[in-house]
């Protein structure tokens, strides 16, 4: 057989294995909109000013996502810690510059399946210990989880006590006001702390906020966004507030990098 017949087919068909692929996790995440993607994780994200690089443990959750080098004072290390059960305990934010500096810290307690406590601290300045000192207790916040696993209540206690509700469309995004969608898999799914952490289990990307719009202008083979572009207004955030006006993606995907 001709060998230049050969290789084309045989790219056509890796394609349509890839494409077939992407399709299956997009059409399971739909299906379960709680669930996360197993096939790619970030490996490092760039904003012209900072590289993050993203760190995980054996059981593919993330431990470390690091900032280097750091132009803004506010722009940190985050961290992430976990019990024998491999939950989420501790999700922090420090700064290189002040090793044991915290600008802020969640403590996450399971009282059930379906509730989580969320005790924040904040501006520690000594943050070596285990356990966030508790003259920096800033609040508390009750998250409600779904069937899905997804937070869809967050409720402050106390005097007075504030009730916030986040809900789902039919297409599986967060739908309060009038946020606008992509129609590829968000970003976050690509684990599920990101989603728990971010409060945000939307199928699809967002590209509309209260402060701006924002462009997905190319996908890798899996569907996940590259290249996130401001087009209106000013940088947006994503992962708890990395600034951007451009912020370009590198996933592990398998053995391809992306």
């Amino acid at each position: 057989m001709n060998p230049s017949k050969i290789i084309p087919a045989v790219l056509a068909l890796g394609v349509l294995f890839v494409f077939s692929g992407c399709l299956k996790e997009y059409n399971y995440v739909k299906q379960h909109p709680g669930a996360e993607v197993t096939g790619c994780r970030i490996r490092m994200m760039m904003n012209g000013s900072n590289t993050f690089r993203v760190y995980y443990n054996d059981y593919g959750d993330p431990t470390d996502m690091v900032a280097a080098p750091l132009f803004s004072s506010w722009i940190g290390d985050r961290h992430f810690r976990y019990d024998k059960h491999h939950r989420l305990t501790d999700f922090f934010i420090g700064q290189p510059a002040l090793t044991d500096f915290r600008i802020i810290w969640h403590r996450y307690t399971y009282i059930s399946k379906s509730l989580v406590s969320d005790s924040l601290f904040t501006y520690i300045t000594d943050g070596a210990g285990p356990n966030p000192p508790p003259e920096n207790f800033s609040s508390l916040t009750i998250d409600s989880l779904d069937a899905e696993g997804r937070i869809v209540k967050l409720t402050q206690p106390g005097y007075p006590s504030s009730t916030q509700y986040i809900h789902y469309n039919a297409k599986g995004n967060i739908q309060n006001y009038n946020e606008v969608y992509d129609n590829k898999l968000n970003i976050y799914h690509t684990s599920r702390v990101w989603m728990f952490t971010e409060q945000d289990y939307s199928v699809n990307n967002r590209l509309n906020f209260t402060d701006g719009v924002v462009q997905i202008t190319s996908y890798n083979a899996a569907g996940l966004p590259l290249v996130f572009q401001v087009v209106s207004g000013p940088a947006s955030g994503l992962f708890k507030n990395i600034g951007y006006q451009k912020l370009e993606v590198v996933y592990d995907c398998g053995d391809e990098h992306y």
